[in-house]
Formats: C-alpha cells, sequence, structure tokens
C-alpha cells in the first residue's frame, strides 16, 4: 500500500467520466444487498467484514478502499460511542436531551448569523463590488475545535448532528435531583456528535461515490478518485443556490415582471411574545410592508422554481387544503416567531432549565396552531394539518430524521403533553426548494418518490415546459421563422413515446424530459446518476427510432427539409442542474430552464455584480449564443456540453481539508470542495468595467 503525503489542496483537471458502474465490486455488492452491516451500524463486527474479504479471490482496489474505511470508522465509532456518547445525558431525561439538542443547535445558529453579518459587513468594507453568486461564501472561524466554513456549511452541519443527539436523548431515563451543568456538556457533546455525524457522512461518501482512503504521514487521507467528477456536483449545487434567489433579487432592483402572486399573502403574524400563565404566548398582529415584500419574494423562489407547476396542487389527494404554497406561508409565519426569541441581541448562553426552554423556543402547540389559523385565515382543523406537516418526533420515529433531517420537518415534539419545539437554523436558512421537494417526496406513494415524472404532477410539469418552449421559441425574431413548437408523440403499437419533438431549421431534437427531486446525499447521487444514464439511453434510443420513422414528424410539422439534410439530436431534459453537461449513451443533458433561454433569444444573462455603494444597483453580464439559425443549429448540442452558465462554478471548485482525531492519535484527513471566489470571479470582466456600462 502506498505511503502519501496529506495534501492541503487538491486540483486536478481531468474530463469528468461519471459513471454509476465506478462503484461496482463485490464488497459493495454485499454491502447493498445488507449481507455486511454498516461500520456506522451498532451491528458493525469487524471479523464479519475480513471474512468477506478473504472470500474474494482478488478483491479490488474498490474493495480494499470499502474494507480499510469499514475497519477505520467502525473502529472508531465503537470507541467514540461505549467511552463519550452513551454518557453524557446521564442525569437528564428524553425530553429534557431533546430539549438540550435543540438549544444548543439554536445557539450556535446565533452565533454563526452574527459572524456571518460581520464578514458580509467587511467584505462591503474591503470592496465595492461583488459577484452576487460569491456572496455569503466567507470563511468564519467558529474556533480552534471546529471545521471553518461558509454560513451554509456551518449551519447545515450543526442541524445534521442534531439527530445524532436525539439517538442518545432516546436513552436517557435518569433525571437527576442535581442541575444539569448544561455549560460543561454542551462542549463535550458538541465534539463527540460531531465526530460521529462526520464518520458517518465519509462512510457514506466512500460507499456511495468512487472515493479512496490511503496511508499518509499523519494517518489516513480521503479523497475523490476523479475531483472533477466530485466537483461537478457541487458547481450544479451552487448554480441551482444562485438560480433560487435570481427572481427576488430581479424584483428588488430591476422590478421585473413576476409571476402573479395570490393577495393577500398572510392576514396577521407574530409580532411579539409576553409570558404570562407560566408559558409564553404569542401577540399577532397585521404585516409590515417590509414583511410583506420578503414574504412576497419567499412566493416568487417557489413560483420561478419547476415546483411552480404544483404550488397550488394538493400534495397528497387526501388532503385537498395542503398545498406547497399553503405549507410555505406557514413556514415563514413560523419564522417570525423564531426570530423574535433569537433576534440579533438574544441571550444565547444557557445554564438553567429556563434558558434551555428559551432558547429551544419552546411553544404549546395549541398557541402555534392558534396562530397559523390566523395568518392564514383557515380554521383550525386546517392549520393543525399544516402544522402536522412541519413537526416530527424524535422519540417515534429517529430513522426519518437521519433520512431527510430537519430540513422539511423543522418543528419537534417530544411527548403529547410537551410543548413543540423550533430549530432555527433549518426553519429560518433551509433550502426552500429541498423543504418543497421533501413535502412532495413524502407524499409520492410511487415506487420512487424521487421520481417525479410520470406521476400527475410529473406529467403536468412535462405539459407546461412543451408549452414554455414554444412560446418562447415564437417570441424569438431569429428562431421562430424556420422552427416548430415542442409537440409530443404518445404511445402506440410499434412506436415510442416521445416526451418532446421540436425542429429547428434541419435540426430535430428529441427531448426526454424528466422531472427528478434534487439530490443531496451520496446515496442520492449514486440513484440520481442512474437514472440519468437510463433516461439518455432512452433518448437515444427514441431519436434512432424518430429518424428511421420520419413519417412521424411530417405528421406533426407538416413539409420538412431534405431528408439526408435532417440532423437528430437526443436531449435529456431535467428540472436542475444536477447532471448537465453530461453525456451518456450519445445523449447530452440539459437544464429546462437553459433550454427555454436558449430558444427563446440569441443571449442570456450569466453573471450579476453588486455595487455596495449604491444599494439599488446591480448589473447583469450578457452572453451572446447565436445571431442567426444556422449559428444557433451549429451551437447545437456542444453548447449544451459547455453550458456558458455553468462553466464560471466549474471553474470556482477548489479542494480544502479536515482533520478528524482517531482514537489511537492518528488523524483521518478528508478534502471537500469549496467554492473559490477568485477562481469564480476571473471566469467574468472586473466588476468596475461591469458597473460602468450603461445599462
Amino acid at each position: 500500500m502506498p505511503t502519501v503525503t496529506c495534501r492541503s489542496s487538491i486540483k486536478l483537471h481531468v474530463t469528468p467520466m461519471l459513471s454509476s458502474d465506478a462503484l461496482f465490486s463485490e464488497l459493495f455488492t454485499a454491502v447493498k444487498k445488507a449481507a455486511l452491516p454498516h461500520p456506522t451500524s451498532s451491528k458493525f463486527i469487524p471479523e464479519s467484514w475480513k471474512a468477506a474479504v478473504d472470500a474474494i479471490s482478488e478483491p479490488s482496489v474498490r474493495d480494499a478502499n470499502l474494507f480499510k474505511s469499514a475497519i477505520v470508522i467502525g473502529g472508531n465509532l465503537q470507541t467514540l460511542r461505549t467511552k463519550y456518547l452513551e454518557k453524557l445525558f446521564v442525569g437528564l431525561t428524553p425530553v429534557q436531551a431533546v430539549a438540550f439538542a435543540i438549544a444548543d443547535a439554536n445557539r450556535a445558529w446565533v452565533i454563526i448569523r452574527q459572524k456571518s453579518q460581520e464578514a458580509q459587513s467587511e467584505a462591503a468594507a474591503k470592496s465595492e463590488a461583488v459577484y452576487t453568486s460569491t456572496m455569503g461564501r466567507a470563511t468564519l472561524d467558529v474556533g480552534p475545535t471546529a471545521t471553518n466554513g461558509s454560513a451554509d456549511m456551518l449551519n447545515t452541519t450543526f442541524v445534521d448532528c442534531i439527530p445524532h443527539w436525539f439517538s442518545y436523548a432516546r436513552l436517557a431515563d435518569t433525571p437527576s435531583r442535581l442541575p444539569f451543568e448544561y455549560a460543561l456538556v454542551a462542549p463535550k457533546a458538541q465534539y463527540g456528535f460531531s465526530l460521529e455525524h462526520t464518520f458517518k457522512e465519509i462512510w457514506l461518501q466512500i460507499c456511495w461515490e468512487p472515493w479512496s482512503i490511503v496511508r499518509c504521514d499523519s494517518g489516513w487521507l480521503v479523497f475523490p478518485d476523479e475531483p472533477n467528477d466530485r466537483g461537478l456536483w457541487s458547481a450544479w449545487g451552487w448554480r441551482d443556490e444562485a438560480l433560487a434567489y435570481q427572481h427576488a433579487i430581479n424584483r428588488l432592483h430591476f422590478q421585473d415582471a413576476e409571476p402573479e402572486i395570490p393577495n393577500p399573502l398572510l392576514e396577521r403574524t407574530a409580532v411579539a411574545t409576553v409570558a404570562g400563565d407560566g408559558r409564553v404566548k404569542i401577540v399577532t398582529g397585521p404585516p409590515t410592508a417590509a414583511h410583506n415584500r420578503d414574504v412576497s419574494s419567499a412566493m416568487i423562489t417557489l413560483e420561478t422554481s419547476y415546483l411552480g407547476e404544483f404550488a397550488d396542487d394538493p400534495i397528497s389527494p387526501s388532503q385537498p387544503a395542503v398545498t406547497l404554497r399553503k405549507l410555505e406561508l406557514a413556514t415563514r409565519t413560523l419564522q417570525d416567531v423564531a426570530k423574535l426569541i433569537l433576534g440579533d441581541d438574544a441571550d444565547v448562553e444557557y445554564r438553567t432549565e429556563e434558558d434551555i426552554e428559551r432558547i429551544s423556543c419552546a411553544f404549546p402547540e395549541s398557541e402555534l396552531t392558534s396562530l397559523l389559523s390566523e395568518a392564514l385565515a383557515v380554521p383550525i382543523a386546517t392549520a393543525e394539518l399544516y402544522l402536522k406537516h412541519l413537526v416530527c418526533n424524535p422519540l417515534d420515529d429517529l430513522g426519518a430524521l437521519f433520512r431527510n433531517a430537519l430540513w422539511h420537518r423543522p418543528l419537534v415534539a417530544s411527548g403529547s403533553d410537551q410543548p413543540l419545539r423550533i430549530v432555527a437554523g433549518s426553519l429560518v436558512w433551509g433550502s426552500p426548494v429541498r423543504r418543497f421537494e421533501h413535502w412532495l417526496q413524502e407524499a409520492n406513494k410511487s415506487k420512487d418518490p424521487s421520481d417525479l415524472s410520470k406521476t400527475p404532477l410529473g406529467l403536468k410539469y412535462e405539459a407546461a415546459l412543451r408549452g414554455r418552449l414554444s412560446n418562447a421559441i415564437a417570441a424569438n425574431p431569429i428562431l421562430a421563422p424556420a422552427s416548430t413548437r415542442a409537440l409530443p408523440i404518445p404511445a402506440r403499437q410499434g412506436g415510442e413515446e416521445i416526451d418532446g419533438v421540436l425542429r429547428i431549421g434541419s435540426t430535430i431534437l428529441v427531448l426526454e424530459i424528466k422531472c427528478f427531486l434534487s439530490p443531496s446525499e451520496p446515496i442520492e447521487r449514486h440513484n440520481y446518476l442512474r437514472k440519468l444514464e437510463k433516461a439518455c439511453a432512452q433518448a437515444s434510443r427514441k431519436a434512432e427510432w424518430l429518424e428511421q420513422n420520419p413519417g412521424e414528424i411530417e405528421q406533426l410539422f407538416g413539409k420538412l427539409p431534405p431528408r439526408d439534410q435532417l440532423r437528430f439530436v437526443p436531449l435529456v431534459v431535467v428540472n436542475q442542474s444536477a447532471g448537465i453537461t453530461c453525456k451518456f449513451s450519445g445523449s447530452i443533458i440539459v437544464d429546462a430552464l437553459f433550454l427555454e433561454l436558449f430558444l427563446g433569444g440569441g443571449s442570456i444573462r450569466t453573471g450579476a455584480v453588486r455595487d455596495f455603494r449604491k444599494a439599488d444597483l446591480l448589473r447583469y453580464i450578457s452572453t451572446q449564443l447565436y445571431t442567426t439559425v444556422d449559428e444557433a443549429e451549429a451551437a447545437i448540442p456542444s453548447l449544451f456540453e459547455h453550458h456558458p452558465g455553468l462553466e464560471p462554478y466549474k471553474a470556482s471548485v477548489d479542494w480544502e481539508q479536515s482533520t478528524v482525531p482517531l482514537h489511537n492519535g492518528s488523524e483521518l484527513n478528508v478534502v471537500f470542495p469549496v467554492m473559490s471566489e477568485a477562481a469564480f470571479t476571473a471566469s467574468y470582466p472586473a466588476v468596475d468595467a461591469v458597473l460602468s456600462r450603461n445599462e
């Protein structure tokens, strides 16, 4: 086994070769079939893994990576749990331990928020203007025992660690008469549960994606086999994050036209809290104009995402009153409660039970139900339905929290006679799109709840997308005279069902439209990749069939250019960035937004600059795609492989390294992707040059 020096930065430049087959090995097959307990499981036995490896006649490099990581991670987790974690909550009841976990996470969120605000103020003081996609990504220093990172990264880590606290809260059953030393136990719990979460994440990374673990000078180094492949997932995510808030920024700075949003959005909201009768009560009042603008911006995020097609559809036939819009309005209402308790001047140091109750934002369920009833002007029974979709109970179903964490269920119950507690980091800072998707995933009872493509909602999305593509072409003076609408070819005997076909000059685009929920975890990325590979094979097969049966197109569009001039291009069209620019089985993956923009005009906006000196000034950068039909045809499909909206994000992927201590005194060094602001901005003109343009 080679020994390598641990590196603080990894940046390789190779052609991305994403493939789900990269994971295959005999040991991986055994893990997938649950023949071997994962090293994160309490049932992990090192001897069973050793026996499994010995039974393989010629273990592969992949087998070796799985085995080494299982032994290292499994052994360290067993030591961590038995020596430290199992004893942390002695003296607390399960309910008290749950409250402690939430109070600690809320305290962390307040501190991260404060440091993030300070970092943004410092950045504004140092620089007169920045590219908007780099805002909020400053690395924050949160102490000597934690890995520094952006506010979003740190908040995600704290929220994702909460289920680990909960798993030991369930074991707490020895209440003490003596006051519990919360302030003394907290640093140990933060460190211990962070380690447990980190070990779990490292294992999932190595198990479900092509990563390696090798010896290095200080212990072990964990890194992706193809950094650029893994970096693509980060680039896709960063682009989606920027797009999610793009329309709200337009509203504030350019007053661009936006989708119509029903009014009034909220009748009332939380404006104050008062203590009385041994509990905290919520005072409601009419929302201010500023509050209405904030809520309106949140609705724009929903309306302008692919989920906008479903905003007012029931997420479940059995609950016609529950829609994504109503659930998001309920979420926004509850955010006001969290901000009242955990404001900028909030005292988040806990010493007593009273401090824990306050910082964990504990409220009776009836109080929150009444608030939602007033805010959304609905009966109490309907408000209870909304609240039900936002509440989790770790003492009943902990497995669900480890699968989906607390991002769409940020309210925590711990018994019928106990208050609900608010996890502020997930409620206030959680991704709205991910929240919407989790709600849909829970309601989608199909075989694959992460694939909406052939569900009623997915079919509605498909039809709406064809309409948008057709409208984009019709409004484009360059393409309209030489192009057609996007139309489907229905399934029939001996033929193929095709989601969309359209013609630009002599180029026929054959569209396989997919509506997938966004992948975030390694196993989700692996499964998503497999679905993309399958979709690309389908698109290529359908394009070949259509080329052999051109009469099908003539029935749709009438007279065509000479057959020997026709060119058939299969495209898989996805509802997000994940997968774009990849090519499998001859088909390229493109996102619906970029395809719509391409068809709608010869140029697109690919960047924006914010001027700190003038609060209202924000300027876009435009990229020319084509000026004639011939240029548009020539750009297909190469432009979709070299996506101008993605390239700056791909170029900005850099790698840093975190160090995880092991029980024997050595270290586990793990590299992880970060955005390099310098590399991102190098893809664009200097900000001053952009701001000086007279647009």
